[in-house]
Formats: structure tokens, C-alpha cells, sequence
């Protein structure tokens, strides 16, 4: 998690979560057939942190691009969401974009091969893998219902990941994808790992408080434990009333 409040955090002074991301590496760790998960919980619990921090795991052999699905404003159509994906995954991979055009024109078939060319090229070097972060994953929802995106893209979207075993996507919003209320979510209830993100642990909650970034020798603030009892006790853990 986070000590300061504000924009997610990333590099020494994220902390709290190791759990998740160790979770995350073990299931990972294989690299065979990479797992879909989706991360829930109720917002200022660091789930963006959590996202943007996972090529920071200590055997990381997957390349994370992270996708924030709020940055998409207003898209006219799936061929502009795949569009907004597909610059990212240029940003952070390397791989030029398809051209608008065939986006626009042939959404599904233009990022499929797209998609294809990057998990290639990802494998082929020493990373075993290829993670899309989708944060704020309910824009996808409320997107279908404005009928700016086809229903079958929740599909759409599965089936790339079963033809590419070294790539999976994971997402993060306030729900489990069961708790989603359409139907065009049931294509991945049987396939994504829920992971909920909560209330932190004491210990995690004193680490965040006491040493707040990892490389932090000497933390200008001093509690006292009972001090660090107190606040454990009157914020339950909730990261944000914590910071």
C-alpha cells in the first residue's frame, strides 16, 4: 500500500501488499498458462499501486502493461478502445500500433494480430509472459450498456488470452466479475482468479507507519507501539484513514 495520499505509488515506497504481489508471482511463476485475475475492493485500498507494481516483483518474468480504462474518455467505438490498448502496449512493450484505419474499420481482427505479434515478441526474450493491468475494469460495463461496444467483448477478450497461453489480463475495479450485473460477464466466471484487496494486516499497517518507504533508514517520525495500537484500532486498517 501506500503512506502518502494522492497518486499510486510505486518503487520503495509501496508497501503493505506483499501478500497480493506474492500471490500473484506464485501464480504466475510457471509462465505455461498464465491466469487471469481480477483485483476487488473498495477504492484508496492500492489496487492502481498494486497494478503498477507488479514488474517490480523480485522474480518477475512477465512484462505488465498497464491500461487505466478511465483515460479513455469518451470512445465512439471499440475500434477507439483497442485503439487507447494498443498505445499502451506500444508505450511499454515497444511494438508500433496497427494503424487507426484498421482498427476503426476491422477492430477485432486488427488487434488480434496485433496482440499475437506482441506476445511473440515479449516471449522471445527472457520474460516468460505478457500481463495487461486493466484498472477501473466497470468502464468496460458501462461502455456495453451505452452500446458503444459490442456485448461479446468481454469474449472477445477471453479468447485471446486461450490463444496466447503466455499472455492474461488482470483487472481491477470495485467488484468481482460475478457481482457485475450482465450476462456478457459470465464468459469469464470460470476462468479469472478473484483476489480481494482489504483492510491491511497490523504488522503491515505499523510498517506503513513507522518506515513508509522500504529504503527509509532513518524515518523522521517516531511512534510510539501504543501510539501504533491506537491507530490500528480506530482505522481498522483501512489504508486510506491509516495515511
Amino acid at each position: 500500500m501506500m503512506y502518502v495520499t494522492g497518486d499510486p505509488v510505486e518503487g520503495n515506497r509501496f508497501a503493505g501488499r506483499e501478500d497480493i504481489l506474492r500471490q500473484l508471482e506464485e501464480l504466475w511463476a510457471t509462465g505455461q498458462q498464465l491466469q487471469s485475475v481480477v483485483l476487488y475492493g473498495h477504492r484508496r485500498m492500492g489496487k492502481t499501486s498494486i497494478l503498477l507494481n507488479l514488474v517490480n516483483c523480485s522474480n518477475s518474468q512477465f512484462k505488465v502493461v498497464y491500461v487505466n480504462l478511465l483515460r479513455l474518455g469518451n470512445p465512439k467505438n471499440v475500434g477507439e478502445v483497442l485503439m487507447a490498448i494498443s498505445d499502451s502496449i506500444s508505450d511499454t512493450i515497444g511494438c508500433p500500433p496497427p494503424n487507426d484505419e484498421g482498427l476503426l474499420n476491422l477492430p477485432y481482427q486488427t488487434f488480434e494480430r496485433y496482440f499475437k505479434q506482441v506476445v511473440e515478441t515479449v516471449t522471445k526474450t527472457s520474460r516468460q509472459g505478457l500481463i495487461i493491468a486493466l484498472d477501473e475494469f466497470e468502464k468496460i460495463e458501462e461502455l456495453i450498456e451505452a452500446e458503444i461496444i459490442p456485448n461479446d467483448f468481454m469474449g472477445y477478450l477471453r479468447g485471446l488470452v486461450q490463444m496466447n497461453a503466455q499472455a492474461a489480463f488482470a483487472f481491477a475495479g470495485l467488484h468481482t466479475l460475478e457481482e457485475m450485473t450482465a450476462d456478457y460477464f459470465q464468459y469469464f466466471f470460470a476462468s479469472v482468479i478473484p483476489i480481494h484487496v482489504g483492510f491491511l494486516e497490523p504488522t503491515a499497517t505499523r510498517q506503513i507507519l513507522a518506515n513508509p518507504s522500504l529504503d527509509a533508514v532513518d524515518f523522521s517520525l517516531n511512534y510510539t507501539p501504543d501510539a501504533l495500537d491506537l491507530i490500528y484500532r480506530l482505522t481498522a486498517g483501512q489504508p486510506y484513514l491509516v495515511q
